[in-house]
């Protein structure tokens, strides 16, 4: 991928590494910190909203930019993007339940647990950093 096609792309990685990095300076490293904290809490769920949507919204325009077509759910376009090639199985199966995260934190279906969301925000590092070298790879190879 090169030129104007691939500056989309590129802007929205670097969008989904900025979130990433957000994520890492504002996530206490305690539950009781993070419990405490309401502004802290409130930063921490955007940001879990912020890495899913703009994940999504960046394994959407690879796969529109190899003529895939996209879903329109979060899971399906996981799903999709690994069936494409463009990540490993394991990384769209370990990116479902931060969807389903995103979901409960936008449209309130239930009582959010901090201690879920701060356990969920802990392990969702290694999983966006793990998709932003993958994506990495995915742009290169074209």
């Amino acid at each position: 991928m090169t030129g104007a096609r691939n500056d989309v792309a590129r802007r929205k990685l670097a969008t989904l590494g900025d979130h990433l990095r957000e994520l890492e300076r504002t996530l206490p490293s305690t539950l009781a910190a993070y419990a405490r904290d309401g502004v802290r809490r409130r930063a921490v769920e955007r940001l879990l909203q912020l890495l899913v949507e703009s994940a999504a919204d960046l394994l959407q325009r690879l796969l529109v930019l190899r003529s895939v077509a996209a879903p329109q759910d979060y899971r399906g376009i996981f799903r999709a993007a690994a069936k494409a090639g463009l990540m490993p199985e394991d990384l769209a199966g370990r990116l479902d339940p931060f969807a389903s995260l995103r979901n409960l934190l936008v449209h309130e279906y239930d009582e959010v647990d901090d201690a879920v969301v701060f356990g969920e925000a802990g392990r969702a590092v290694p999983v966006f950093a793990r998709l932003l070298v993958v994506a990495r790879r995915a742009m290169r190879r074209g």
